[in-house]
């Protein structure tokens, strides 16, 4: 691989992994600053999750959840299929 090429590769992965950073910093101080506590392996799913999408949908929902087991319980029901009626 060209040099030049390289180097954006590691340009935009360097973007990315900030991005993850910023979107992890900007999630745990959302839920300290409502004063909902994590334990550790809560702690650990956020700041190990490496998509983008899953982290914003948390960063949205920690303004208006109570707790983070409900937090992470909106997660796994919107995974649920909706029965037809």
């Amino acid at each position: 691989m060209a040099p030049l090429h390289r180097a954006r590769r590691e340009a935009r992965q360097a973007e990315a992994r900030g991005e993850l950073a910023g979107l992890h910093e900007a999630l745990l101080a959302l839920l300290k600053a409502r004063s909902i506590a994590l334990t550790a392996t809560q702690r650990r799913t956020i700041t190990d999750c490496e998509q983008r999408t899953q982290l914003l949908r948390w960063v949205q929902r920690a303004a208006t959840v109570t707790s983070a087991r409900e937090l992470f319980a909106a997660r796994r029901a919107t995974k649920r299929p909706v029965a037809p009626r």
